[in-house]
């Protein structure tokens, strides 16, 4: 009944022999609104990368527990009100590493809370990525000789769910990129200089992860 926001509560007690007292409470915050959680990015490379998320309140954020693959992460801020008050929301940057996270797909659960008790849940899908896609080439054959258009074939299977980028280079320039499991791309060899040509292609993962190169040397000669 008080209304949400930040002001002096003002209590007056009288007697019925017209006596009484006055007290007041400064800075006595009402929050009636729930906190939030916002999420970067949930696929992520098993090496080298964090699992990170603002948890926010539009008045005081308080702290948040993350429970996922069967261990928790959890941390409550310092008491007191944020600079911000009043003015803007207040943030908190929450970084998590990935080797605490087993590799895998996971949802967690995510609890955020804020100064008054007021709690937010959440999911949190979250896919710790560890080996990168082996990249493929199925055609042309090692050795062929070409002297106008044909066929690369290539590709990159992950072992768990997302895309996978698949990037083709002609002498190690960047030609073409696809999306995988698999993907074909005509070249001609009339647009190529004659003699032996390198032909990779590189697997990236939905995480960042990349494979080695798979390499296949052609020819390319004149008709």
């Amino acid at each position: 009944q008080l209304g949400e926001g930040l002001g002096t509560l003002t209590i007056d007690v009288e007697t019925t022999q017209d006596t009484g007292t006055r007290r007041e409470v400064q800075d006595l915050l009402v929050d009636l609104s729930e906190p939030t959680a916002y999420v970067d990015d949930t696929i992520l490379p098993a090496v080298g990368a964090e699992l990170t998320f603002w948890i926010a309140d539009a008045w005081v954020v308080s702290g948040y527990e993350l429970t996922i693959a069967g261990k928790t992460f959890t941390d409550t801020l310092e008491p007191g009100y944020p600079s911000t008050l009043g003015e803007d929301w207040d943030y908190s940057l929450v970084s998590i590493p990935v080797s605490e996270i087993p590799v895998g797909v996971h949802l967690g659960a995510l609890r955020v809370f804020d100064a008054a008790g007021n709690v937010a849940l959440r999911d949190l899908p979250v896919t710790i990525d560890g080996p990168p896609p082996p990249a493929t080439i199925e055609s042309p054959a090692e050795g062929a000789v070409f002297t106008g258009p044909f066929l690369v074939e290539m590709g990159g299977i992950d072992d768990l769910p997302g895309a996978v980028s698949l990037e083709l280079r002609l002498g190690g320039a960047l030609v073409a990129t696809a999306v995988g499991p698999t993907g074909s791309v005509v070249v001609d060899a009339a647009e190529l200089p004659e003699g032996p040509l390198e032909i990779s292609v590189l697997a990236v993962d939905e995480a960042g992860n990349p494979s080695a190169p798979a390499l296949r040397t052609v020819q390319i000669a004149r008709a």
